[in-house]
């Protein structure tokens, strides 16, 4: 083994691969281990994602109950998801209920997406949904009594008319 290579405390034999600091009475304490020896000493676990979903779980007590959340139709765990930001199934949209929820909030200010009309959709459709969106917002400037407002999205409603005569009234 090369110099700079730690041997295992436990068996004394094996490269050290694991390096555990624990502290005790406010003082550090360092492990080192091998693969098989931490196995052991960890119940069998010693895959990366584990020992992070732990580490997660010392240091931020309240992220414990999602680093270890699983969806029980594809078995995607939560941290998985976040290092992928891929979901695996439908079913992950309850089984990460919240915190998806509260991603989505920190991402795009809302949990709810009001969607736009994708550009492949028919121009009637967006045109409808143009004069729909404005009719909403002419509604709340007069229940505010903000009638320059008003004035001004019932023209843009008429000069959208205008130009698509099958637009709806109202």
């Amino acid at each position: 083994m090369a110099e700079d290579e730690t041997i295992c405390a436990e068996c004394g034999k094996r490269r050290a691969t694991w390096h555990l600091t624990d502290f005790v009475g406010g003082q550090a304490v360092q492990q080192h281990l091998c693969e098989q020896c931490y196995r052991k000493k960890e119940g069998g676990s010693a895959d990366a994602e584990a020992a992070f979903a732990r580490l997660i779980a010392a240091m931020v007590p309240e992220l414990k109950e999602m680093a270890t959340r699983e969806c029980p139709a594809c078995v995607i765990s939560y941290l998985e998801f976040r290092q992928s930001m891929r979901l695996g199934c439908p079913n992950d949209y309850e089984a990460f209920d919240k915190p998806l929820e509260e991603l989505l909030q920190r991402i795009h200010g809302a949990a709810r997406h009001n969607g736009k009309v994708p550009l492949t959709a028919d121009r009637e459709v967006g045109m409808r949904s143009r004069i729909s969106s404005l009719r909403r917002q002419q509604k709340k400037a007069v229940a505010e009594e903000n009638y320059e407002l008003a004035a001004e999205l019932r023209d843009r409603i008429r000069k959208l008319k205008e130009h698509e005569p099958d637009a709806p009234e109202g």
